[in-house]
């Protein structure tokens, strides 16, 4: 007998569940993933198997670093709230503020045991453009060669997909063109040719 083939698997559930006429389930809508939603998530929960994004919800839930961010940047909003700001900043409002240091150490904890620009700095480009807790942090852009930062609040600011992905939603491909329809065939149609 053949071995078992977990893409063959995926497949055959995708194609039972297009020849079952795309049957809706109750699931709560995951926001700006409704493609994904509907194609991927609907066929296993109709086979009976979990909601992959139950399961999510408990992995974000137990994560130590997206709470510590999600905080640093609760923390950052409250003290510039719509101002820009600049690492330098930030390590001076340290100074003055306990809510901002206690976060930022929670984040930028360097090897001296004080909040260190070096690990502020990488803590912000890998925090750039993720939705956490509702705030998403923008690069302004550039004074004098040094970066500039806002933390802004996301409308119906939720962190929905994890912060994984740039706030704005899924990036849509409509010139791919291959369509499942009801009967769980796949319709074909050519490329597009790029704008010019």
């Amino acid at each position: 007998m053949g071995l078992f083939n977990p893409i063959v698997a995926a497949l055959t559930i995708l194609r039972a569940y297009h020849v079952a006429g795309r049957p809706r389930q109750q699931v709560k809508p995951w926001g700006g993933f409704d493609d994904w939603s509907a194609s991927i998530r609907e066929p296993l929960v109709w086979l009976g198997l979990a909601d992959p994004c139950k399961t999510r919800t408990v992995v974000l839930t137990d994560d130590p670093d997206r709470e510590g961010w999600s905080a640093a940047l609760h923390a950052l909003r409250m003290k510039f709230e719509d101002d820009e700001f600049t690492a330098k900043e930030i390590l001076h409002e340290c100074r003055n503020s306990g809510t901002l240091r206690r976060a930022m150490e929670a984040v930028a904890f360097g090897r001296h045991k004080e909040i260190d620009s070096q690990s502020l700095g990488w803590f912000l480009r890998h925090t750039k453009e993720r939705v956490l807790g509702g705030l998403r942090l923008e690069a302004v852009g550039q004074v004098s060669g040094v970066a500039e930062w806002r933390v802004v609040k996301v409308p119906g600011g939720h962190s929905g997909h994890g912060g994984q992905f740039p706030a704005g939603g899924v990036r849509r491909f409509p010139r791919l063109g291959n369509t499942p329809t009801q009967d769980g065939t796949v319709k074909r149609f050519p490329r597009l040719p790029e704008k010019q």
